[in-house]
């Protein structure tokens, strides 16, 4: 019997969309792991946790500490406490699957240290991946939510970079895992409705723009990380990638989206902090 344990990080959840979460995951795995990143409706969340999920673990920050330390608290919990030997990490407005833990075990093997779903954006209805024609394939990184991870594995790369705080921490992770020798593995026979930010399509002379429309937030943050993430690298090639991701991401901004100049300020100032964060060696 193999410990398959949930782990989920709220921030001012909808309760309703919560409360489906968890009913569509209860079933599926020995224990959920709830971390509270200090949301101002904790009250309803306790009400709703504690009166209905009595397996349920509830961990708890007064204030937001990012989405890194909160899943490295998750797991350092199911370790030390649960005896977990795989962590499915989720986010807070997460459907999973019904067979979604059943589909992954088909495919278990020692060398995988991710396995994650295809994934289809409820406000495109596009799958945002390339489809295969078989039932799993190697991929180079996937998304937190709906992600199985093997605790081993997670343990080997010193956990989630906490210096990220949000926005391109899984994609580091992968990257870390790989270089470890770890596979990670998309199972193609289950597939997460997910919200990737607010996407909306747009039609060009030049094909199908996918515009996602974050906030001014987490601008900042994906296009900090995404220029610190290839500082990680130490490859001049994917620093200059990194930089030209950004002017991409502010064109599109000025493009498509509203709120045009606090966005391409964020972005601006998100990539100049970038080249200063320190890196620390155990994330490295």
């Amino acid at each position: 019997m193999i410990d398959i344990d949930a782990g989920i990080v709220l921030f001012n959840p909808d309760i309703n969309r919560l409360k489906r979460n968890l009913e569509a995951i209860n079933n599926q795995v020995d224990h959920i792991i709830i971390f509270d990143n200090g949301s101002s409706n904790y009250n309803q969340i306790k009400k709703l946790l504690l009166d209905k999920y009595p397996k349920l673990v509830v961990l708890r920050n007064n204030s937001n500490v990012g989405i890194a330390t909160a899943l490295n608290k998750i797991f350092s919990y199911a370790k030390e406490f649960l005896n977990s030997k795989y962590i499915l990490t989720l986010d807070q407005d997460s459907i999973s699957p019904s067979n979604l833990i059943n589909q992954y075990k088909v495919h278990f093997k020692p060398n995988v240290g991710i396995y994650t779903p295809l994934i289809k954006d409820i406000n495109s209805n596009k799958i945002l991946q390339k489809r295969a024609n078989k039932e799993t394939n190697e991929v180079d990184k996937c998304i937190t939510s709906a992600s199985l991870v093997k605790l081993e594995a997670w343990e080997s790369i010193n956990g989630f970079d906490e210096s990220m705080f949000i926005d391109c921490v899984d994609f580091d992770f992968c990257i870390r895992l790989r270089r470890k020798n770890y596979k990670i593995l998309r199972v193609n026979t289950v597939c997460l409705k997910h919200e990737l930010g607010h996407i909306k399509v747009h039609k060009t002379p030049f094909g199908e723009i996918l515009v996602k429309n974050h906030n001014a937030f987490r601008k900042y943050y994906i296009a900090r990380n995404t220029v610190y993430m290839a500082r990680k690298s130490h490859r001049v090639g994917l620093m200059l990638r990194a930089y030209l991701q950004d002017i991409k991401q502010a064109l599109l901004v000025l493009c498509f989206e509203k709120g045009k100049k606090i966005k391409v300020k964020k972005i601006i100032k998100g990539a100049v902090d970038g080249t200063r964060i320190e890196i620390e060696k155990k994330w490295e």
